[in-house]
């Protein structure tokens, strides 16, 4: 957060306040973490991994084959869970087939 201070030609003071996207690794503006010229060769690799990871999974979801309608009997709660299941479901199996499981996080049944 960065504040900003007035003072125009009557004396009155004018406060104003804006945000600036900082490098989370070297504080300094106009770029990215992921493109500061401080990471360590470490760092950049990893940054690559996760690249070929996105660019692996975007190939897995373009053939992957949209769901059916949902089925719209019943309570609008009990539809959403189930398709919010459906998708859940669907986007594991995608992950589990690009080789990309490690990436699921089981947490509590909804």
């Amino acid at each position: 957060l960065v504040q900003r201070q007035q003072t125009n030609q009557d004396g009155y003071t004018k406060y104003s306040n804006s945000y600036k996207r900082l490098c989370g690794l070297c504080s300094a503006t106009g770029h990215a973490r992921s493109q500061c010229s401080q990471l360590t060769v470490e760092q950049r690799a990893e940054y690559q991994r996760h690249f070929e990871e996105l660019r692996q999974l975007t190939s897995c979801l373009s053939s992957v084959e949209p769901l059916g309608e949902p089925e719209t009997e019943g309570e609008w709660h009990d539809v959403f869970k189930g398709v919010q299941a459906k998708v859940h479901d669907r986007v594991n199996e995608v992950l589990r087939n690009c080789g990309l499981g490690s990436y699921i996080l089981e947490g509590p049944a909804p």
